[in-house]
């Protein structure tokens, strides 16, 4: 590095190093000794939108990442910078606009899939974050993540709560079975298993109806498998936020429990 103090790209690597460690101070002096040497690169101005963005200064970082998209047509790092940023203002309409012009042209980019169903979240657009979450490829490191969220919308966000969306739900975490120990996947699959459990219980639960991953729909059947999901969940999970709701559940669905 020291023989090549002058060079642009060595300061703004060290800027980037230093904004993903936090060290902002740092990346500060890297950013503004590159803009010295030289001012017009498009270069710079990304990394000083990125230190922008990282300083929580998002009317300055969204104003670089524009006239980013302006000198550099077509690209999509500033395009997806921009629609970043602009969900983290709380403008989630413009946010899923720009994620959608990124996917159009980069359909497997998956982190603007997760961020544009961040902001469909937000506006409650359950049926549309449903349809992107669908298009992660199997293949996607990120695919385990779309199966989680699928599984969030069918059983927390969508409401009324329906057989239907219980159905779903139950494909989405059956399709992760031997793909992943992450113990949200555990968790995922109790709560699956005791949405249908609380169902079969109310007598609520058509005896055709197909829950992936049992066999057996009836109520003692459905509260064993979310029993075992959660007891694998609180393994892996030392100290989860929410153990006292998960063993809560976990209680409810016993078979064995006589009240």
């Amino acid at each position: 590095v020291s023989n090549n103090l002058g060079s642009v790209d060595t300061h703004l690597r060290l800027a980037e190093v230093f904004i993903e460690q936090g060290e902002l101070t740092q990346a500060r002096a890297e950013v503004s000794t590159a803009q010295r040497i030289a001012p017009n690169s498009w270069k710079v101005t990304w990394y000083t939108g990125k230190l922008f963005e990282a300083q929580g200064d998002l009317i300055a970082a969204a104003n670089r990442y524009r006239e980013l998209m302006g000198d550099l047509p077509g690209e999509l790092p500033p395009l997806q910078a921009l629609a970043r940023v602009c969900a983290k203002q709380d403008d989630d309409a413009s946010a899923v606009s720009l994620y959608q012009d990124v996917l159009k042209a980069d359909p497997g980019n998956t982190e603007a899939i997760l961020g544009l169903t961040d902001s469909m979240y937000k506006l409650q657009h359950w049926n549309d974050a449903v349809k992107v979450l669908r298009s992660v490829s199997e293949s996607s490191a990120k695919y385990v993540d779309a199966q989680l969220r699928l599984y969030d919308v069918y059983i927390k966000r969508m409401k009324p709560l329906t057989l239907q969306n219980i159905e779903h739900a139950s494909q989405a975490i059956y399709a992760l079975r031997g793909r992943t120990e992450d113990s949200r996947y555990y968790l995922a699959q109790g709560d699956v298993y005791r949405a249908a459990w609380q169902l079969a219980r109310a007598g609520q639960l058509p005896p055709t109806m197909t829950i992936s991953g049992v066999s057996d729909i009836s109520p003692r059947a459905l509260g064993a498998a979310a029993e075992e999901s959660y007891q694998q969940y609180l393994r892996r999970e030392q100290h989860p936020e929410a153990r006292e709701t998960v063993v809560r559940n976990k209680l409810e669905v016993s078979p064995w429990r006589l009240f």
